[in-house]
């Protein structure tokens, strides 16, 4: 559902006819406004950290008179038999070094320098995102196709070992619980609304 803030509100169906009916008649008869999206099975690091839930990076992208520039990232990924990775949902944000694209510690609203994902015992903290380069420029690269007025976005990425797909881009795309200092985001974030 277009409403359901955090993730929730979803519903995820089968691929048979009959079951696709169902959700088609269901859509049609509300009055409810939803988003519906093919699914996708993830492989690899991201899917390994937690099985249950898509975890997507994301990006979030700010424009301004100098261009297209990072702001901060971070992984999202679902709590315990959670389908989606948002923290809102009792996921867990680790956020990124955009310079690097390594992985630090994680938190929820509750618990701060979570090391190891909670369900899985994964260690997440340190790993370095393979191609984060690419991750990065598709990024700015769909900021620039973005319509006009739409100068904070972030993006949500699934990544796969294969291949990087876009989920969606948020205009709302929230701020991180915890900051690296060393990137000054607070601080470069200060700026940019400043020119506004």
């Amino acid at each position: 559902m277009l409403d359901g803030f955090g993730g929730r509100g979803d519903y995820k169906a089968k691929a048979d006819e009959k079951s696709l009916r169902e959700v088609y008649k269901n859509i049609t008869e509300s009055n409810a406004k939803y988003i519906v999206e093919e699914y996708f099975y993830q492989d690899g690091f991201f899917h390994e950290v937690n099985p249950s839930s898509l975890n997507t990076i994301r990006v979030t992208t700010a424009k301004n008179k100098k261009g297209i520039q990072i702001f901060f990232a971070y992984f999202r990924v679902g709590g315990a038999g959670a389908r989606v990775d948002n923290l809102h949902s009792g996921g867990v944000s680790y956020p990124i070094d955009i310079t690097k694209g390594q992985l630090y510690t994680g938190l929820t609203y509750k618990i701060c320098d979570i090391e190891y994902h909670p369900s899985t015992n994964t260690k997440v903290a340190g790993y370095v995102i393979p191609n984060w380069k690419e991750i990065v420029d598709y990024a700015k690269k769909l900021h620039q196709m973005a319509p006009e007025g739409a100068n904070l976005i972030g993006w949500d990425f699934c990544v796969n070992t294969d291949k990087i797909i876009v989920i969606e881009g948020n205009a709302g795309p929230g701020f991180p619980l915890e900051i690296n200092y060393k990137q000054n985001t607070w601080k470069k974030v200060k700026k940019y609304l400043d020119e506004f």
